[in-house]
């Protein structure tokens, strides 16, 4: 969370759940990451439509996760991102996938390696401040062929 804002406030949080509610009813969201053994709360991971009118990527679907830091390396980011890319691919039919990620967030970055994500230096989005957020994205073709 150290690259996303930090701790979230009540209203924040409650703002969330009414923008992510939203989201659901056309099949897009951000789910809750659980750890199956004890049901621990990990975080969440989902996909959402960028909406910035000033974004250079509005209209993509946008894969993310935010996890605990106390999970941090475990691989619970790569395990609940492969499933929420499955269900946009072979599911949901959707053509690509963008993550937007802070250029020092190196962990994020090679989770979206991992899954296949490639960088596209075109494509930099400003962030909050001076924060610099790199796009990665993998289409439909990409993904069968990690299959």
């Amino acid at each position: 969370m150290r690259f996303l804002g930090g701790v979230q406030s009540e209203a924040e949080i409650a703002a969330d759940i009414d923008y992510f509610s939203e989201l659901g009813k056309i099949g897009l969201t951000y789910w809750v990451v659980e750890r199956m053994d004890d049901d621990a709360f990990l975080g969440f991971c989902g996909a959402i439509i960028v909406e910035e009118e000033d974004s250079p990527i509005q209209g993509a679907v946008e894969i993310g996760w935010r996890l605990s830091s106390d999970v941090w390396g475990h691989g619970y980011a790569y395990e609940a991102a492969a499933e929420v890319l499955r269900c946009l691919f072979e599911e949901m039919q959707v053509k690509a996938v963008v993550a937007r990620i802070d250029r020092q967030n190196q962990a994020s970055q090679r989770v979206a390696e991992r899954l296949g994500m490639t960088i596209n230096d075109n494509l930099q989005h400003a962030g909050e401040g001076e924060q610099v957020l790199d796009v990665f994205s993998i289409n439909e073709c990409a993904y069968w062929r990690t299959k």
